[in-house]
């Protein structure tokens, strides 16, 4: 057993009971038959279960007997997940109708969000569907494996990124606040400012977004990212691995591309090659998670693919190169252990990380105050 999965803390089980649940934190356990458990873990009715098996509550999934019913709602949950495909494709032929204007929160790239986040979840769901069906009791460890992991992670949160998050929403209501393409004219990496000495635009341009939608996906990443890079590692890495990477994909959208760009992009691709590589090297992370971020690169690459001259492709590559060999530099498989302990120089780098980040924030606010006045 590694060191992540004796981190998970179960509520204590009455040795007297054989079944029973706990459908709400805060409420006494509930005895009941085998048969109820069943119908109620089907029907998404509980949190934590008990069976003979077992001298602890358990999550649903933890054994085959408990996973059996969770795998059936799982599957009748990913048919209903089917109508949301339907209506981002439904969103999307309206906003092609209405009038564009740069100024408008809903722009063209949000539009190809919209149209992105509508082919591949239906992608997905057939590919779960299919996975789902596979499972049987010879194979069901690795399912429960993905089940526990999940739970830890969620016991793992980390009000450090709720705080990044925080940031960067502040930023881009103050973007809307100053003017859309005015902030970014202001702190963007305009590329002709840049080469003529703002070099602080590699930065705050990584801070900043174009619109309501490419800022609500861009903190989902990061929100899901964070927890999970945090809970494997630390923050240290959260913020050394974001700013190499963003400032990375800076530099290879400066030389490669003419246009502005702004986005937290290159970053989060960093995070995602980051994760990619530690997945890769240290076993005892579950597979699940290098197939995820796998399946992200290819979707992230694929979007990019079809919409260039919308999508700063040579940020996002630069920023996935960086946080690949970030991962490949920094973990070392001799330390295969979760959560993975940082090297002291490791710490020293994630904090001076911040402070350049917080650099970039204070150079963002300060620009936009001296247009105010």
């Amino acid at each position: 057993m590694t060191n992540w999965e004796k981190e998970i803390k179960l509520p204590a089980k009455d040795p007297e009971m054989e079944y029973g649940y706990i459908f709400k934190k805060g409420i006494d356990p509930v005895y009941c038959d085998k048969s109820t458990l069943l119908r109620k873990i089907e029907n998404d009715e509980v949190i934590y279960v008990a069976t003979p098996n077992h001298d602890t509550f358990i999550l649903p999934g933890f054994d085959y007997e408990t996973l059996v019913p969770l795998l059936k709602q799982r599957r009748k949950a990913l048919l209903k997940s089917l109508v949301y495909p339907f209506i981002f494709l439904f969103l999307l032929g309206g906003l092609m109708f209405m009038k564009y204007d740069e100024e408008e929160w809903i722009t063209a790239t949000d539009r190809l969000y919209i149209l992105a986040f509508s082919v591949f979840p239906l992608f997905n769901t057939i590919y779960e569907f299919i996975a789902l069906k596979r499972i049987n009791e010879s194979n069901f460890q690795r399912e429960t494996q993905k089940i526990k992991f999940a739970q830890w992670i969620d016991q793992k949160r980390n009000p450090f990124i709720y705080v990044v998050i925080g940031i960067l929403v502040a930023i881009t209501l103050v973007q809307f606040l100053v003017g859309m393409n005015h902030s970014i004219e202001l702190s963007g990496l305009v590329k002709a400012e840049t080469f003529e000495g703002q070099y602080w635009r590699l930065l705050t341009c990584t801070l900043m977004h174009v619109g309501f939608l490419h800022l609500v996906f861009n903190v989902g990443a990061i929100f899901a990212l964070g927890q999970l890079l945090v809970a494997i590692s630390s923050k240290y890495h959260f913020t050394l691995v974001f700013l190499v990477s963003a400032l990375t994909g800076s530099l290879f959208s400066l030389f490669l591309t003419a246009e502005t760009s702004v986005g937290a992009s290159g970053g989060i691709l960093g995070l995602i090659g980051f994760v990619f590589a530690m997945s890769f090297k240290l076993k005892s992370i579950p597979q699940n998670i290098f197939k995820t971020m796998v399946l992200a690169i290819i979707f992230i690459a694929a979007t990019g693919l079809s919409a260039v001259g919308m999508i700063d492709n040579y940020a996002h590559a630069g920023g996935l190169v960086a946080g690949i060999v970030l991962g490949m530099l920094l973990i070392k498989r001799k330390e295969d252990l979760i959560p993975y302990k940082v090297s002291r120089q490791v710490r020293i780098g994630g904090i001076v990380s911040g402070v350049i980040l917080l650099v970039g924030i204070g150079i963002i606010i300060s620009r936009f105050v001296l247009w105010s006045i």
